[in-house]
């Protein structure tokens, strides 16, 4: 007798729609997404992929979901002021480092959620008026690509 074997999601179709959606737990953290299909073997092999992809960002440290920059950015203006309360980093960075990242980072990338950016495009590299790499946008508007996004100069345009 054949048995199926088990899959580590569960798909269901949420009440008022035909889509599918998949929910997990990893990593400490119940994850629910939906799969904008109404085809069950699509949404079988959508949930298979994104389950995969959430493995590998688990098993490699990285968290199942991605979060917004916002937040990304003040978890390192807090462990940068740590660093700096136990010597490691110089007095200043915890001074004026957090307005900057608020100001141009945060303002720039807002509740982006990094897992949207891409690589930059190192076949055809882009540069800015100044011959540094520049941030390119994909062609899906909302993923970013970020070359050397330390130094690179931000332009108001979205």
């Amino acid at each position: 007798m054949l048995q199926r074997n088990k899959q580590p999601f569960v798909l269901f179709q949420r009440a008022g729609t035909r889509n599918w959606s998949m929910r997990f737990s990893m990593g400490g953290q119940q994850i629910r997404k939906s799969l904008g299909t109404e085809d069950e073997i699509e949404a079988q092999r959508l949930a298979t992929e994104i389950w995969h992809e959430a493995n590998y960002r688990n098993k490699n440290g990285l968290l199942p979901q991605a979060k917004p920059f916002a937040v990304v950015a003040e978890e390192f203006i807090d462990h940068v002021a740590k660093e700096s309360a136990r010597g490691e980093r110089s007095p200043y960075h915890p001074q004026h480092w957090p307005p900057v990242i608020r100001r141009y980072f945060v303002g720039f990338f807002g509740n982006r959620r990094t897992k949207q950016w891409r690589r930059p495009n190192t076949s055809r590299p882009r540069t800015g008026a100044n011959g540094r790499k520049a941030i390119e946008f994909a062609k899906d508007k909302n993923a970013i690509e970020v070359g050397s996004w330390a130094r690179c100069r931000l332009s108001s345009t979205r």
